[in-house]
């Protein structure tokens, strides 16, 4: 992180904050000459960006991007009022949530209200750690699968592209706890689809115009073949069990029989749908992105992949992973959540304020746009010890109290906080464990030397054109 953003971002509070009996003033701004403010930076490289904010500005900043007032927030006690305290102050009628929905309709992501309310009703009891940890054996089967593989690339000194096999493996995997199915037949044609629409939800929500994705452009083709392809297999998955009049164990089939406590309600079809389609997105894309920048940086932290392999090696012997080894591995873990740290899967949130609030002592007005994004939260230095370094060890529980010593309760949220929290974090983070025991007990990846990796924000937080790392079997050399 530079100087500057460490000096603007670990100013006291005093400068940022009114004093007592003085009316709170507007947040900083960053001022733009062109026409369109700060949206083309935006466009070219949002990370960017708000890192250049920050760095200007401190932890509160405003922008404009075309005729759109933002203000981006990287406080995490302003975190708390967003995403906890002051909930009913922020909406998510944003373009970027209004966007999303042509991907994932009306889903627990993307819905609000009432509505939401009934559909996580419905859907908590899925996600239930009992049902999870019953999951177990899934991750573990299908993670050893995936061992064999690298066993086979290993033997041949070829290089894998990780991104490629994370995201084939975590789709097998939502494949089989999801529906049942394995739908590894698929594989490349859904991993390909779900890229597009990622792809094209950027561009539309970034344009400056209200409907870009209506315009008959190529880029549009594909994007509306792609949700179609997405929209029919999901349909006709679901049709499938609706005819064979069994609900099933799988979490398709808890959907589809579980009432609301409240109403009595099952979800219809469309409604199955789109909780399905966010649930392929969240299930798979986001996993298999944090697994990817976990093994990148191993690979790129060779002696911290050591640790990890050590602690492997004391608790699994010649075995493969259970859930009941999760509480054994806590470095393994830590490396997992560091990663996340660095590269959190959902690198942005985006919020509207639906009255006055104030946020570090500054009033924002009704209507206003406010970003929160892990990605910046997670390298404020004034949570963060050199918070560009790769350090797994500020994940380990502390051995008397069983806790992570975070510098904050909201200096972490790669699941997002609150009401809102990721639904599915004990799956992924359970998932993505037992995933790296199991490739890890065997094998280490490699890096080439001076090879560089940089992240491409789309609605998630990818590894751009993939991450090939040669994988050698353990006590092997290295070519």
């Amino acid at each position: 992180m530079t100087t500057a953003m460490t000096t603007a971002m670990t100013a006291t509070t005093s400068t940022m904050t009114p004093a007592k009996d003085v009316p709170a003033s507007r947040p900083p701004r960053w001022p733009s000459r062109h026409p369109l403010g700060h949206l083309p930076a935006i466009h070219s490289d949002p990370l960017a960006f708000f890192r250049e904010a920050h760095e200007r500005y401190g932890e509160l900043v405003s922008a404009r991007a075309a005729n759109v007032e933002l203000t981006t927030v990287a406080n995490p006690d302003d975190w708390q009022k967003v995403l906890v305290s002051e909930l009913q102050a922020y909406s998510k009628v944003t373009r970027g949530y209004d966007k999303l929905k042509l991907v994932l309709g009306e889903g627990l992501v993307t819905s609000e209200g009432s509505f939401w309310r009934r559909q996580r009703r419905i859907a908590q009891p899925a996600f239930h750690r009992r049902r999870i940890e019953a999951m177990g054996e899934t991750f573990s089967s299908c993670a050893a699968e995936e061992a064999m593989a690298w066993r086979s690339a290993a033997s041949a000194g070829a290089t894998v592209d990780v991104a490629e096999a994370m995201m084939a493996l975590t789709l097998r995997i939502v494949g089989l706890t999801l529906f049942s199915l394995d739908i590894r037949g698929d594989a490349a044609r859904v991993g390909k689809d779900l890229g597009v629409l990622l792809h094209e939800f950027s561009r539309v929500t970034q344009a400056p115009y209200p409907w870009p994705e209506m315009m008959p452009t190529p880029a549009n083709w594909r994007f509306w073949r792609s949700r179609s392809r997405m929209r029919t297999l999901v349909d006709a998955i679901i049709a499938k069990r609706r005819a064979s009049g069994e609900v099933g164990d799988d979490l398709l089939g808890m959907l589809m029989g579980t009432e609301d406590a409240d109403t009595g309600e099952r979800m219809a079809d469309a409604e199955l749908r789109d909780e399905v389609m966010t649930m392929l997105l969240a299930g798979h894309e986001t996993t298999a992105n944090a697994l990817s920048w976990t093994f990148w940086l191993l690979a790129s932290h060779p002696e911290e992949q050591a640790k990890v392999q050590a602690e492997i090696d004391a608790v699994l012997g010649d075995r493969g992973p259970t859930m009941a080894d999760l509480a054994r591995l806590p470095l393994t873990t830590a490396a997992l959540d560091e990663a996340m740290r660095l590269y959190p899967p959902v690198w942005i949130l985006g919020r509207r304020t639906e009255r006055e609030v104030e946020l570090s002592g500054h009033t924002i007005p009704a209507g206003r746009l406010i970003f929160l994004s892990p990605y910046i939260l997670h390298r404020n230095p004034k949570l963060w010890d050199a918070p560009d370094d790769f350090r797994p060890a500020r994940f380990v529980p502390d051995p008397e109290t069983g806790k992570v010593a975070l510098p904050h309760k909201l200096a972490y949220a790669p699941f997002s906080a609150g009401q809102r929290k990721c639904i599915g974090d004990h799956f992924a983070r359970s998932e993505a464990v037992i995933i790296l025991a199991s490739l890890l007990r065997e094998h280490s990846v490699v890096a080439r030397p001076g090879q560089e990796v940089v992240p491409e924000p789309t609605l998630t937080l990818r590894p751009k054109d993939g991450l090939p790392l040669q994988i050698v079997r353990r006590g092997a050399k290295v070519a």
